[in-house]
């Protein structure tokens, strides 16, 4: 049991902490639209920063030896490429939309509903079973859920309808993207796989 909850760890921190990262961001998104950005300013920011670190990590990785410049014939259909990048810019779009209206600690635990939602997701896609660890962590998340977000002490109408439903919109997006990741383009380089 221990081997399989270290291997479980190692191959879904990445994921963790990339959901995690969100809640840092949301911060900055805050002060962005204090100063009067727009949701198009922010997510073009970010995607244009991201695309621009990327080349700049394929470039060196290229002059340095470390990336194999072999030609790969492409496996996967453009289109699922397409689709999987398309789920990583949904997220962002719907998340900070949520951020907007509601609080960020709100926002961040509606984003991180991306874990059940990505395993009922494999269940109705792929017929896969979840294990008992992961129903487990299904019943951590929703009870962590209601506890973090005072549903006990206060109504959920009391709370903005529309950013809650941009919140789910974000994890349900971002469960679609980690369920296509580990499926598609698996014979690219890292670096030429990131959308």
């Amino acid at each position: 049991m221990r081997l399989n909850i270290e291997f479980y760890v190692k191959r879904n921190s990445p994921c963790f902490f990339g959901a995690c990262s969100f809640g840092i961001l949301s911060t900055f998104v805050k002060l962005a639209y204090h100063e009067g950005y727009t949701l198009g300013d922010v997510t073009g920011a970010q995607a244009f920063l991201g695309a621009v670190i990327l080349w700049v990590l394929f470039f060196f990785q290229s002059r340095t030896g470390t990336f194999k410049a072999k030609v790969v014939p492409a496996k996967t259909p453009w289109w699922q490429m397409i689709i999987a990048g398309t789920c990583t810019g949904l997220v962002s779009i719907f998340y900070y939309q949520c951020v907007k209206l509601v609080p960020n600690s709100v926002a961040i635990i509606l984003l991180m509903q991306f874990i059940w939602m990505s395993i009922l997701m494999e269940y109705l896609i792929f017929k896969k079973k979840p294990t008992t660890l992961q129903l487990v962590a299904i019943l951590l998340v929703l009870g962590g859920t209601v506890l973090a977000s005072g549903m006990v002490e206060t109504s959920i109408g009391s709370m903005d309808l529309k950013g809650i439903g941009f919140g789910l919109l974000a994890a349900l997006c971002y469960a679609g993207f980690l369920l296509l990741s580990g499926r598609i383009g698996n014979e690219y380089a890292p670096l030429k796989r990131v959308p």
